[in-house]
């Protein structure tokens, strides 16, 4: 860059630093060199340095108090403006920066807690014309400040015998007495209220346990037969049934409910299958009276699971259902995923947990027959079934697997007398040294 340092006039650079306060980027953006280059040529040739920026904790607090100011005078969207701006105050020249005013601020006595207000309230803010002053005297000297309002309308009279009467006796809504008397709502609430005027509620025909009863009945024949999505559509709408006119409302169907001798525990039913729901074609039935009536579905759904056994062939649950199985139908499921056969997966008692394959085998032992549940409750047997049952898999012998105590140590885990099981570290030792 110093190559180049030649082709600026540097008279017109200096004369624009000093005169014209430009600053050395600027300088540096009009003629294409960096900040730095400018700086150091003008400061070869003696340009004034510019004042240092003030530091310290009284900059900082006095910055804040500076921005504000310039903000509440020149910001549309300062919470101010309305109060300053907007009434054309604004800050002086000798203000624009921050350093006049820094200087300005140390020497009129500025002190942590004061504020800045002017002398003149119409005039600007300035040196001429601000002070520091105490928060107490700053809003003691402050003018109230009113916002432009719009025109308020002029109040209406309210006749409020009429009110009563439209209210009481037309059984208007509140909202309709307003509109009706050209008055406000609010005023017409706060009104009723303080003269004590209410209007009682009418009971209404599902107030009541049995109105709710009746309302969810007269709810459910309306969805049966019009919503396609409702459960027992594709008996009731699909086959074109309907509900009569006489029942579009709820009141009349409460009212021909209490007049036909509705009662709780009765069910809702028609003459005739084929014909709408009216007053005409329904009556009041008992529980098993419907049932017994209802038609099937036209297709019954098949069973998930048909488990052929006892001459029989039944669906998983229904089995589960038949007074010959003592189970559970999820212990006949698991039965039968395990290779069970059908007759013994259903006619079997329930046993212990992890017997499966040996639970129903009968066992000879000691002179007697018993099976594994019964020979895990005998005085003799030294284990539970579940031992048991797993010795018996490993080939041990009916007696040794009854009578031969838990294991404490790995080197007896194989069946047989102790003659034949594997020696231990001590004897394969001995038989080293000898």
């Amino acid at each position: 860059m110093a190559s180049r340092s030649y082709d600026i006039d540097w008279d017109e650079a200096l004369r624009l630093h000093e005169q014209e306060k430009w600053t050395h980027t600027e300088i540096a953006r009009e003629f294409g060199y960096s900040p730095r280059t400018v700086g150091r040529e003008l400061n070869k040739r003696g340009a004034s340095r510019p004042p240092p920026e003030p530091r310290g904790k009284h900059a900082i607090e006095l910055h804040a108090v500076w921005r504000n100011t310039h903000r509440k005078c020149e910001k549309p969207r300062h919470a101010s403006y309305a109060r300053f701006g907007a009434q054309g105050v604004r800050v002086c020249e000798a203000w624009k920066k921050f350093g006049p005013f820094y200087a300005w601020a140390r020497k009129s006595g500025y002190r942590k807690g004061l504020r800045l207000a002017r002398v003149d309230e119409s005039a600007a803010f300035g040196p001429f014309n601000c002070r520091w002053a105490t928060m107490a005297e700053t809003l003691r000297a402050r003018r109230p400040f009113r916002r432009k309002t719009k025109s308020a309308k002029p109040r209406v009279q309210i006749d409020w015998p009429e009110a009563e009467r439209l209210l009481l006796e037309e059984r208007l809504s509140q909202p309709e007495v307003a509109r009706r008397l050209h008055a406000s709502y609010t005023a017409i609430v706060a009104g009723f209220k303080r003269r004590g005027v209410r209007r009682e509620k009418e009971p209404t025909p599902n107030s009541t346990p049995e109105g709710r009863r009746l309302y969810a009945l007269w709810w459910s024949l309306h969805a049966r037969c019009e919503n396609p999505k409702a459960r027992g559509y594709e008996y009731n709408g699909a086959r074109g049934i309907a509900v009569a006119k006489e029942w579009a409302a709820f009141d009349a169907f409460s009212r021909w409910a209490g007049e036909s001798g509705t009662q709780q525990g009765l069910w809702l039913t028609r003459v005739d299958d084929s014909k709408d729901y009216s007053p005409k074609n329904c009556i009041w039935a008992a529980r098993e009276e419907v049932l017994r009536k209802r038609k099937p579905p036209p297709h019954p759904p098949r069973a998930r699971r048909p488990i052929k056994a006892l001459g029989e062939t039944k669906a998983l649950l229904a089995w589960s259902r038949d007074p010959r199985c003592p189970v559970t139908a999820g212990t006949i499921a698991r039965r039968l995923d395990h290779g069970w056969d059908a007759k013994s997966a259903i006619t079997s008692p329930a046993q212990f947990p992890g017997c499966s394959g040996l639970t129903f085998t009968e066992l000879r032992a000691f002179g007697e027959v018993k099976g594994p549940a019964a020979w895990a409750r005998d005085k003799r047997c030294r284990v539970t079934i579940s031992g048991l049952i797993d010795r018996l898999r490993r080939g041990w012998s009916v007696a040794e697997a009854i009578s031969t105590p838990p294991f404490r140590s790995r080197r007896d885990r194989e069946p047989g007398p102790a003659s034949n099981r594997r020696t231990t570290n001590r004897t394969r030792a001995s038989a080293g040294r000898g």
